[in-house]
C-alpha cells in the first residue's frame, strides 16, 4: 500500500470536510465528490459547478490585474447584471467582461496508468479538454474540463459606453446557455469509477 497517497487522500479528505461545513463547495458537486471520493485510489482536490462571472481588469488575459470579480453558480437574471454593472466601482480604462466557464475538477489517482485512463474515460464522456497535470510516486493529478466557455468583452471605463439594455439581455441569454450545458453533462462525472472498473 502506497502510504504518501493515503495520507494525502486523507488531508484532501480533511480539506473538503472542512471547505463543505464553510459553504465553500458547490452543492451541485456534493453526489459527485462524494461517488469519486468513495473510490480507494482516487480523491478530488479541487472543484467547480461552472459560474458565470463579470470582472474587470486592465489588460485582457492577465489573471494577475483582475481588480473586480462577482461570481454566480446559478443562471443569471438579466436584473443581477444590470445592477451589478450599475453598482460596481470599475477603474477608469478597465476592460468590463462577463465569462461564462466550463465546470472543473482535479482528481489525484494513486498511478500515472490510472491517471491516463481516467483522462480517457472523461474526454469519451465529452469532457474534451482533460489533461494529465503530471505526478510522482505519490498521485498523479489529472485536470477534466469541458470546451463549454464563452467571453463578451462588454466595455472598457471611460473609453465606450455600457452596453444597451438589449445587448445585455442578449449576452445574458448566451451565457446561460453555455452554463447550462456544463450543468447538463455535471452527472456523467459520477460514471468514472464505474467505467474504470470495466477496463
Amino acid at each position: 500500500m502506497n502510504i504518501s497517497f493515503e495520507l494525502r487522500k486523507k488531508n484532501a479528505m480533511n480539506k473538503l470536510s472542512i471547505a463543505k461545513s464553510e459553504n465553500l463547495v458547490d452543492i451541485a458537486m456534493y453526489d459527485i465528490l462524494d461517488v469519486l471520493n468513495a473510490h480507494s485510489d482516487l480523491f478530488t482536490t479541487s472543484s467547480c459547478s461552472g459560474r458565470i462571472q463579470l470582472i474587470a481588469m486592465p489588460d485582457v488575459g492577465r489573471k494577475d490585474t483582475i481588480v473586480l470579480r462577482h461570481r454566480w453558480h446559478h443562471e443569471l437574471n438579466f436584473e443581477e447584471l444590470e445592477e451589478t454593472i450599475n453598482t460596481s466601482q470599475i477603474n477608469e480604462d478597465n476592460v468590463v467582461v462577463l465569462q461564462a466557464q466550463s465546470p472543473i475538477l482535479h482528481l489525484g489517482c494513486r498511478t500515472m496508468e490510472m491517471a491516463m485512463q481516467i483522462r480517457n474515460i472523461a474526454q469519451g464522456l465529452g469532457w474534451k479538454y482533460c489533461s494529465l497535470m503530471g505526478g510522482n510516486n505519490d498521485r498523479w493529478m489529472v485536470e477534466i474540463l469541458s470546451s463549454y466557455r464563452m467571453d463578451f468583452a462588454l466595455f472598457r471605463q471611460g473609453i465606450s459606453s455600457i452596453p444597451d439594455r438589449d445587448w445585455l439581455k442578449f449576452v445574458t441569454i448566451e451565457a446561460n446557455k453555455v452554463f447550462m450545458k456544463g450543468q447538463e453533462k455535471l452527472p456523467s462525472l459520477k460514471q468514472i469509477p464505474q467505467l474504470i472498473s470495466q477496463e
